[in-house]
């Protein structure tokens, strides 16, 4: 049987990541929005939301308006997110998307793609080395 209302599943694959980004409140219960951006850090990114370092509280169902560029495209995303919650120990808040074009998600997504297969080629190709180090055989398959 299919469990539909399984809360831990993502949609979208997230990316761990130190990415600057510009945010602003834009909508909170009670509170003026704010007019000045605020520089904060994105620490992890998917198609659906991110988690970010912010240097300000900010409270679950808080909007913000977030603006970051894209890693190797330089093409800049500007999106809406709400604050579903607080998370990690390090001033940390996970957001939801709930206005970014699907071009932009798109962007996100192929940028998270092609970082992960980076990462793991890096990683593949370093234990690769260790591996011939240890063995004693250099790359032409010698052992001298």
């Amino acid at each position: 049987m299919r469990d539909d209302n399984n809360d831990n599943r993502r949609e979208f694959l997230r990316l761990k990541l130190d990415l600057p980004v510009d945010l602003r409140r834009i909508c909170r219960e009670g509170a003026v929005p704010e007019r000045d951006w605020l520089s904060g850090q994105m620490v992890e990114i998917g198609g659906g939301g991110a988690r970010l370092l912010c240097p300000v509280e900010l409270g679950q169902g808080d909007v913000l308006c977030i603006r970051f560029t894209i890693p190797d495209t330089h093409e800049m995303i500007k999106a809406y997110a709400r604050v579903v919650g607080m998370c990690g120990g390090d001033d940390g808040i996970c957001v939801k998307f709930v206005e970014l074009s699907e071009t932009e998600r798109g962007m996100i997504l192929r940028y998270a793609f092609r970082e992960q297969i980076r990462r793991y080629k890096g990683y593949t190709m370093e234990a690769e080395s260790k591996s011939i180090k240890r063995s004693g055989h250099d790359e032409s398959g010698s052992d001298n």
